[in-house]
């Protein structure tokens, strides 16, 4: 996977376990992809405090486990380097480096600094670091480990020998995620991150089992063409079938959408409400302000705009109009209305008439 997915993955799951009031919009395929354990996300998981008593040894090792890469100097996400009493380092979840200095054993600041200018930015009193990968390769258990790894490579190859030279030397090759199952027997998916107070919305609960579904057929498909030719984990231990994922979300506050009911869940109780869909303006801004200035009397009144720059733009052009309603920069693929919560949104694209 994507760095960059990883990272998003990683810092969402850390933060719904640390109980963070978090929002969180996925996919039917993020939501079925197992995981690493809740206990083992936090035994990994390192605070580094200001003021700590640590060994620069067992930073770096540590760092090494958690997948990070040794640099000379640290400029993506993922790395880190050591310069004397000085660790540097750039952790999921951080915009900019973090440059951790010792004095002696004794951690004595903290701080985040520009990757180009090496300038400090601002001070911090801990930084926390993530691990690298959905996959951690712990010294403890290593022989274990190495029996499941060869059940699930019965005979010799390269990513087998890359896997087991992995737990000495704690080596991360590109798509060590698929052996995730084989590695962490107990693996989990979002919904056992989820707090049990959580609310969860299906939206277009039909079209997400549909998509489900295609993806359960796609992943047994490839394993039944390939696992002759390249050893893998069972399809539904790295994507589970989200019949499973689902009862566990079902546990919470469950709401789903949609024009018709999908029969896949017992119990909902059905609540219609009205919505419509807004009219396109087709670049007319006369009528557009005075459609805007009629319902603003009303309702509350947003606009979406793909970047600040086109808000800025059409607030020029809505002229005394712009006081009456919200200018918001978010993606929505077409505008609404809310008769009963007195709520209409539009996006540039009902304006212009621009549509992805």
């Amino acid at each position: 996977p994507l760095a960059s997915i990883t990272e998003t993955r990683l810092v969402t799951l850390s933060r719904l376990a640390r109980g963070e009031p978090v929002v969180v919009v996925t996919t039917p395929k993020a939501a079925m992809q197992t995981t690493l354990p809740r206990g083992v996300l936090a035994d990994v998981t390192r605070t580094i405090r200001r003021g700590d008593e640590v060994d620069l040894e067992d930073v770096t090792r540590s760092l090494v486990d958690l997948g990070y890469r040794r640099v000379r100097i640290v400029e993506d996400s993922g790395e880190f380097g050591v310069r004397g009493g000085i660790v540097d380092v750039l952790p999921f979840g951080y915009d900019d480096p973090i440059r951790i200095e010792l004095f002696g054993d004794t951690v004595e600041s903290i701080r985040q600094f520009d990757v180009y200018t090496q300038r400090s930015i601002n001070d911090l009193t801990e930084v926390t670091i993530l691990p690298r990968r959905e996959v951690v390769l712990q010294e403890e258990g290593a022989g274990e480990l190495a029996e499941r790894l060869k059940e699930v490579h019965p005979s010799d190859s390269t990513d087998r020998d890359h896997l087991l030279a992995g737990l000495d030397t704690r080596f991360y090759f590109e798509g060590v995620e698929q052996y995730l199952p084989a590695i962490h027997r107990e693996a989990e998916t979002l919904a056992d991150y989820l707090p049990e107070d959580a609310g969860v919305f299906l939206v277009r609960e039909e079209e997400i089992h549909d998509r489900a579904d295609q993806l359960s057929l796609e992943a047994a498909t490839i394993f039944s063409e390939r696992r002759q030719e390249l050893p893998l984990c069972e399809p539904e231990t790295l994507l589970v079938p989200f019949e499973r994922v689902l009862s566990k979300m079902a546990r919470r506050a469950l709401v789903t959408t949609g024009l018709v009911q999908s029969g896949r869940l017992d119990g909902l109780e059905r609540v219609e409400v009205e919505s419509h869909l807004q009219e396109s303006f087709a670049s007319n801004l006369e009528l557009l302000r005075g459609r805007l200035q009629q319902l603003a009397r009303d309702n509350r009144v947003i606009i979406m705009c793909d970047n600040a720059g086109q808000a800025a733009r059409l607030g020029e052009l809505l002229e005394e109009t712009a006081a009456l309603i919200e200018m918001e920069v978010g993606s929505l693929e077409k505008g609404f209305s809310l008769p009963a919560s007195r709520l209409v949104v539009y996006t540039d694209h009902d304006i212009f008439q621009r549509y992805r």
